[in-house]
């Protein structure tokens, strides 16, 4: 099952999902239908590969669910090789059971990457890593209004988030310092 597709241009594909039950999948093909890359991965669990993107290099980030319940966020080179894993949340007694909303990359290769709490709804995160994998920031907070769903980053690196507040279209602009 695919869950997302990236367009990276002349009709070829970046798709991430599931592989199987309970492992991720990313697959890149070619306008003519040609597999080449097919991997599965067993650290993305629930509904596999929930989003993706694609830096200037071919690079392919991806985010999804893990075992534990924290998010995970992968790096991929352009043939599929796994570059670097991380994952964030708050495991064990006090696990905020993130869930994977959104991920986009800058022109630098800094990775952004919003989630949410599922067993306590109203704790969002977004975080930012830097193109070696590196925590750069976490920003956490409590909001009964607001429901992060994507992010968009332009040309200039300007940083928007989508969502919904009180039932209600939210576009939000973050800079680099969240």
């Amino acid at each position: 099952r695919i869950n997302i597709a990236v367009d990276i241009g002349s009709g070829n594909f970046i798709l991430g999902g599931e592989a199987e039950t309970s492992s991720g999948g990313l697959y890149k093909m070619n306008s003519s239908g040609t597999l080449s890359i097919a991997r599965r991965m067993q650290y993305f669990t629930t509904s596999g590969i929930k989003r993706l993107d694609v830096d200037s290099s071919g690079n392919i980030y991806a985010i999804g669910q893990m075992a534990d319940d924290d998010t995970g966020i992968a790096k991929f080179d352009d043939t599929g090789a796994t570059t670097w894993i991380r994952k964030f949340g708050n495991s064990g007694a006090t696990s905020y059971k993130f869930r994977p909303r959104a991920i986009q990359v800058d022109s630098s290769g800094n990775v952004y990457v919003f989630a949410y709490g599922t067993n306590m709804p109203n704790k969002k995160v977004f975080i930012k890593f830097n193109s070696s994998g590196t925590l750069q920031w976490q920003k956490d907070w409590v909001d009964d209004t607001y429901s992060p769903e994507g992010l968009h980053i332009d040309a200039n690196d300007n940083i928007y988030a989508t969502g919904k507040q009180n039932s209600k279209i939210n576009l939000t602009k973050w800079n680099s310092d969240g």
